[in-house]
């Protein structure tokens, strides 16, 4: 679901949570967000000590974090 993701724009028909079109390679992945025609925005928020991560380390190692996110257009929309 949109558990902790915060919803910036959801424009045209908004933001909405679909099956996967195509298998994922993760087969534990079975949904994916999908966007209307216009412009839509989400975002989240993570706080790393809650994720375990504490402050002394952050502050004196600072960890690379690397976040990413797989898109990909849809052609089944006319």
């Amino acid at each position: 679901g949109f558990d902790n993701w915060i919803i910036g724009l959801n424009g045209g028909d908004g933001w909405k949570i679909d099956p996967l079109m195509e298998r994922h390679s993760d087969v534990t992945i079975r949904t994916n967000f999908v966007t209307s025609f216009y412009m839509c925005e989400k975002y989240q928020i993570t706080d790393l000590e809650k994720e375990g991560y504490n402050a002394f380390f952050m502050d004196n190692f600072q960890p690379d974090i690397i976040i990413s996110e797989w898109f990909a257009s849809r052609f089944d929309w006319l």
